[in-house]
């Protein structure tokens, strides 16, 4: 871990994306050797340790397990390959941290709390007038029924 509570990057070896649109691309190693006849550098190995999501040339690589096993804190790394100076981009995944017996008696406790309440409120016997306006308004009642403004009429 850094000081900034990151991982650390690892330290990879070289990298390419081969392959095309068609099949996609496939994230190699490689190592390459002078050829002083040819006067340029030639691959003399390559090994396929990944391939890129989708289609796409640039995107998230999924690396396989296999190089995962040589390099294990690639698991705490999203991997980007991109087209910017900085081909590779490493992005933390959010850490699965174990909570500490303290912190999970604080969480029981609590839990536990809030069952108590609400057991407590079941039991209690309840005001018919308190009702909440979902089930049964407790509305006041109207100062005079229908029938009462017809016998005003008729008097």
């Amino acid at each position: 871990m850094t000081q900034d509570n990151q991982p650390k990057i690892p330290n990879l070896p070289p990298l390419i994306a081969n392959g095309d649109a068609n099949r996609g691309y496939y994230v190699c190693t490689y190592k390459n050797k002078w050829d002083s006849l040819k006067k340029r550098s030639v691959r003399i190995r390559s090994t396929s340790v990944g391939r890129v999501q989708g289609k796409d040339k640039y995107g998230l690589i999924e690396f396989y397990d296999e190089f995962i096993k040589q390099y294990p804190s690639l698991k705490r790394f999203s991997v980007y390959r991109t087209d910017g100076p900085q081909r590779l981009v490493f992005i933390p995944k959010q850490s699965k941290r174990r909570r500490t017996a303290d912190e999970a008696a604080a969480m029981a406790a609590s839990s536990n709390a809030r069952r108590g309440a609400e057991a407590e409120m079941m039991a209690a016997p309840q005001d018919p007038s308190a009702v909440d306006l979902v089930t049964r308004p407790n509305l006041p009642k109207a100062p005079f029924n229908i029938d009462d403004i017809f016998r005003d009429d008729e008097a």
